[in-house]
């Protein structure tokens, strides 16, 4: 499972999941990082 990939890595499950609607939304159009962090 991808999440188990994901701890291996040093995430935990929340922040695996929260990564993951980061990037939903970014790929809607709904949020830009680019812009968000500055």
């Amino acid at each position: 499972m991808m999440i188990a990939v994901c701890e291996e890595e040093g995430l935990t499950q929340a922040q695996f999941i929260e990564k993951l609607l980061e990037r939903e939304l970014t790929e809607r159009g709904l949020i830009d990082v680019k812009t968000s962090h500055s």
